[in-house]
């Protein structure tokens, strides 16, 4: 009984670890537009940032909500919104969303345009969009911690044709991880090496959430 009281405290600490970790991050980066805006830094296409505080709030909203309730991604209760979204449209929100967070931290970023694609303009994703994101915005905090200033971080696309489908890569110039690592990335709470995750904040929650969203979505994440 000890033991099992232990380990419930442990996880529990972890899981406050992880909740503090996953809502801080867009929190200061909203913070830090809304200062800039105040201070009067960012004059032109005010509005555009507007909506990027307002996406991170959002975000901070819904991913909380998550949080708290994470016992339902055990029991598959979490709620999903598919709907149709034009391919172009939401891979060109990804660099839009997500390409100001780079900057401070002198990351090249750069989301490669599409490749070619017939009837491009008629092609269509049946995803949930706010879900998604999550998983990309997973996947750049990740790279970004482990990628050195001036190193780069690229996010690409490739179409699968026979299985109907669409592949997000997210490709960085960072320390990497050894084969070991790999088998374990998507475990609950795994932190890859305890000393440099310290450092960067680690890796125990988010990678999790984001394999389950992307098995409810019929997709694969490697």
């Amino acid at each position: 009984s000890n033991e099992k009281l232990k380990n419930v405290e442990i996880s529990r600490r972890k899981l406050l670890s992880n909740i503090s970790h996953d809502i801080a991050t867009p929190m200061q980066s909203a913070l830090g537009f809304v200062e800039m805006l105040s201070s009067g830094q960012i004059k032109d296409n005010q509005q555009k940032y507007l909506d990027i505080v307002h996406n991170k709030l959002l975000f901070m909203t819904r991913l909380t909500n998550d949080l708290f309730d994470l016992v339902k991604i055990d029991e598959n209760q979490i709620t999903y919104d598919f709907k149709e979204i034009r391919i172009q449209d939401y891979y060109e929100s990804i660099e839009q969303q997500f390409a100001h967070d780079f900057t401070k931290h002198n990351i090249h970023f750069v989301v490669e345009p599409l490749p070619p694609f017939e009837n491009l303009q008629q092609a269509y994703l049946y995803i949930d969009e706010f879900r998604m994101n999550q998983v990309i915005q997973n996947l750049l905090q990740n790279a970004m911690k482990f990628t050195q200033p001036n190193g780069f971080i690229r996010v690409y696309a490739t179409f699968l044709y026979k299985e109907e489908k669409m592949a997000i890569h997210v490709e960085d110039s960072g320390i990497g991880m050894n084969a070991d690592e790999l088998t374990h990335v998507f475990t609950r709470f795994y932190k890859v090496d305890e000393s440099r995750s310290t450092k960067n904040g680690g890796m125990g929650l988010g990678l999790s959430i984001a394999k389950e969203i992307i098995n409810t979505h019929n997709g694969e994440i490697t």
